[in-house]
């Protein structure tokens, strides 16, 4: 059974923000205070409607897909987030607790940087597919517990 240990930090995030926190309690009464909140770089709407390519062959024309910016913001902030971690948690055990389509892109990020081996390495704990940015920080301890249970 693992548990959220005095000085652990808890990254908690979705597409648009990263909240890190910290337990500033003890193993039986944690208390999450937060450390530092980094928010995703905003990218571009676009108004018009998505572009058009011909065929190699004919006339007929097909519609291009939209690029998902949700998606792209995410990954951007979970290379950020990865990176930013390196650097700042020292040997600190880290949780990460993301929405499930970000938390892949924080898992691929970890691989890709290489973030879980030589030195620098992240302490991480585990990984937590819940988004949990909404939640006050009060109420995230218990929720942290159970799925650290479920690891």
């Amino acid at each position: 059974m693992a548990l959220l240990a005095k000085g652990t930090w808890a990254v908690v995030m979705d597409e648009e923000r990263a909240i890190i926190l910290e337990n500033t309690g003890t193993v039986d009464r944690p208390h999450m205070q937060e450390v530092e909140r980094i928010a995703a770089e905003p990218l571009a709407r676009y108004s018009d409607r998505p572009g058009r390519v011909h065929e190699s062959t004919g006339d007929q024309r097909s519609a291009m897909e939209m690029p998902d910016l949700d998606r792209i913001a995410g990954a951007r902030l979970a290379a950020h987030v990865v990176t930013h971690l390196k650097q700042v948690a020292g040997d600190r055990p880290v949780l990460i607790a993301a929405a499930p389509q970000v938390l892949g892109a924080v898992r691929a990020e970890l691989n890709r940087q290489d973030a879980l081996a030589g030195p620098g390495k992240l302490n991480l704990l585990g990984t937590i597919p819940k988004t949990l940015t909404g939640m006050p920080a009060s109420k995230l301890p218990p929720i942290l517990h159970a799925a650290l249970d479920e690891v």
